[in-house]
């Protein structure tokens, strides 16, 4: 059941309504953009909500019924928000979307949540327009409320609980020769070991990738790094952070001389003890 105020309920009622859409999107890296269907420019409670033609939804009616159907959005690209580049490299992936609707006359009102969900999807349908689908938030739902044994650890590489110092194991590099949008080569960390950086990531600061991080899954002798597939191209020049990687084991915890902050129970008799 949606929840609003008198004034909103009347609003809603009357023959010639006066409504109309807010859109609030949060990005990941915690970038807000806010659009509305209005002819101009809205402040609501302190935000600017810009008038756009960029998004338009499909089935908007589903998300009276707490979103229980995908909703589709077009989105027309632009040069400056949502722009091809920023698509294709997925800055908008899992952004949370909020569909607000408001009468434009008495702002005072308040609104009515009609969506609250996050974008499952990402098409890009040519070099002018994309296609988002925003499905249910399942964070919630998906939350582990507790641990169990495992014979790996269950922190995470460098966090509180392992504490180890991320920025003594992350180098700079520069591209030097590309065969691929997974495999490069750099000089600058030429000199470690086969599979130093297995499991590690790569975040881009300049480039067509800029901003994006990518699993390490290899490094090899020659200079040699094989990624997870980078959505845009790699080319020669590019430069990034490269930051070591743990197979989370207790042999790759004394490695990094942290074994009392291995979190797991590679010891604990598994299933095929019982066999």
């Amino acid at each position: 059941m949606k929840n609003a105020s008198p004034a909103l309920i009347a609003a809603l009622s009357a023959d010639l309504t006066s409504l109309c859409r807010l859109w609030a999107v949060t990005a990941p890296d915690g970038t807000v953009l806010r659009f509305t269907d209005h002819h101009s420019d809205l402040v609501f409670e302190g935000n600017n909500y810009s008038a756009s033609e960029a998004f338009s939804a499909s089935a908007t009616a589903l998300v009276a019924n707490n979103l229980s159907s995908d909703v589709d959005i077009s989105v027309l690209l632009d040069d400056t928000v949502f722009t091809y580049q920023k698509v294709e490299r997925g800055i908008y992936d899992n952004a949370i979307v909020q569909l607000l609707a408001i009468s434009y006359k008495d702002l005072s009102a308040g609104s009515v949540s009609l969506l609250l969900g996050a974008i499952n999807s990402v098409r890009l349908t040519n070099q002018y327009a994309a296609n988002f689908t925003v499905g249910p938030k399942l964070d919630k739902i998906a939350k582990s409320i507790t641990e169990t044994y495992t014979a790996y650890c269950r922190a995470g590489f460098g966090d509180h609980r392992c504490k180890v110092d991320l920025a003594a194991h992350t180098e700079p590099f520069a591209v030097s020769a590309v065969a691929s949008n997974q495999v490069f080569t750099s000089p600058e960390v030429a000199a470690r070991a086969t599979d130093y950086y297995a499991q590690g990531t790569v975040t881009w600061l300049t480039g067509t990738n800029t901003g994006t991080r990518i699993e390490v899954v290899r490094n090899s002798a020659g200079q040699v790094f094989t990624l997870l597939p980078c959505k845009l191209p790699v080319e020669v020049g590019d430069t990034g952070q490269i930051t070591r990687g743990c197979f989370k084991t207790v042999a790759a915890c004394v490695g990094y001389g942290n074994k009392p902050n291995f979190r797991g129970e590679p010891y604990v008799p598994g299933n095929e003890a019982l066999t």
